[in-house]
């Protein structure tokens, strides 16, 4: 009588043992798992600045003749000179042009304003403007 009552012992203990075991392998997985989770957010900040260095274009247009910038245009209003790579024309429909030459010539007078208060801060609001324009318009080809 004493037998399988031994037998019966020895099962539970080797369940228990075999239990453990699987209860430890899972617990080291949800750490692994809970690991990559909490770095998940540095990981795709990786990803995403990798991803967004591949796509990143150069811009269309340049204030100043370099690199690949040779090709001189000029705004339709204002005439405000800029330079572009050979494919611009190609690359670009006509809206989307003016719509950059808007942008160029809204830069160009912010950049002016910002030199502007730097160069003459001092003179009179009628002569400050025509001062400026013959002041700052060459330094931005420079």
């Amino acid at each position: 009588g004493m037998q399988p009552t031994y037998r019966g012992g020895r099962q539970r203990t080797q369940f228990y043992s075999n239990y453990t075991r699987e209860q430890n392998s899972n617990g080291e997985q949800a750490s692994v798992i809970s690991s990559l989770l909490q770095m998940s957010p540095l990981l795709l900040l990786i990803l995403m600045s990798v991803l967004n260095s591949i796509f990143t274009e150069d811009p269309a247009w340049s204030y100043h003749r370099n690199g690949n910038y040779k090709e001189e245009r000029s705004t339709s209003w204002n005439s405000v000179r800029y330079y572009v790579k050979g494919d611009f024309t190609e690359k670009y429909t006509n809206q989307k042009i003016l719509h950059l030459e808007y942008d160029i010539e809204r830069d160009y007078k912010q950049d002016l304003q910002i030199k502007c208060k730097a160069v003459v801060s001092t003179q009179s609001t009628g002569n400050s403007v025509r001062v400026c324009f013959w002041v700052v318009e060459p330094l931005l080809y420079k």
